[in-house]
C-alpha cells in the first residue's frame, strides 16, 4: 500500500548522445527528501528482490543504465519486518555511483541512527552468473568512536540474502 521509494524532488542530467543509442547515462542525479522502505517478508525475502534484475525484460526499458553521480539529501530509510516497523535511519546525505542497475556500486553517506551520527562507505562488485557479489564496507559510529568493517560475499539478494565473510 505504500511506495517502495518516494522523493520530494528528483533532477537528472542525462547524456543525450548515449540516450540515442538506447543507453541511459545519468551524469548527475539529485534526489531531495527520499524515503526508501525495505520490508522483509515472512519467507525471508525482501520487497527489493526484483530491483535491478537483468533477466526482467520490459519493452520500454533501456538496454543499459549508468549512474555517474547520484546525490541524496534529507533522506530516510525505513526497515520493517512483515510490515511491522523495526528501525529507521534519518538525515541521509551522500553520493553513489553505479555502472549499471545491477552494480557495481560505490556509496559514501552519512545519516543519524537513534539520534547518533554515522558514516558509511561501501563498494560492491557486479554480481557473477550465480548472483554472488563482493562487498567491502566501513561503518563509523562517530559518538562511540567505533568502526565496523565488512568484507566478503553476498548471495541470494533476490531471495533470502546470505553474507559470507568477515565482520570486524
Amino acid at each position: 500500500d505504500r511506495p517502495f521509494l518516494e522523493a520530494r524532488s528528483l533532477e537528472a542530467w542525462l547524456n543525450i548522445g548515449a540516450l540515442l543509442t538506447g543507453t541511459v547515462e545519468a551524469r548527475k542525479i539529485a534526489i531531495v527528501d527520499p524515503v526508501l522502505r525495505l520490508d522483509v517478508k515472512a519467507d525471508g525475502t525482501g520487497n527489493w528482490s526484483d530491483v535491478g534484475r537483468r533477466s526482467v525484460a520490459l519493452p520500454f526499458a533501456p538496454k543499459d543504465v549508468m549512474l555517474d553521480e547520484v546525490g541524496v539529501s534529507g533522506g530516510r530509510i525505513e526497515f520493517t519486518k512483515q510490515g511491522v516497523p523495526q528501525l529507521s535511519v534519518e538525515l541521509v546525505e551522500g553520493e553513489a555511483s553505479a555502472q549499471s542497475l545491477s552494480g557495481p556500486y560505490k556509496v559514501s553517506a552519512s545519516y543519524a541512527f537513534d539520534g547518533r551520527p554515522q558514516d558509511l562507505k561501501f563498494s560492491t562488485s557486479a554480481p557473477d552468473a550465480a548472483g554472488l557479489f563482493r562487498i567491502k564496507s566501513a561503518l563509523r559510529d562517530l559518538d562511540r568512536g567505533t568502526t565496523y568493517v565488512l568484507d566478503g560475499g553476498v548471495s541470494g539478494l533476490g531471495g533470502s540474502p546470505v553474507f559470507d565473510g568477515t565482520v570486524v
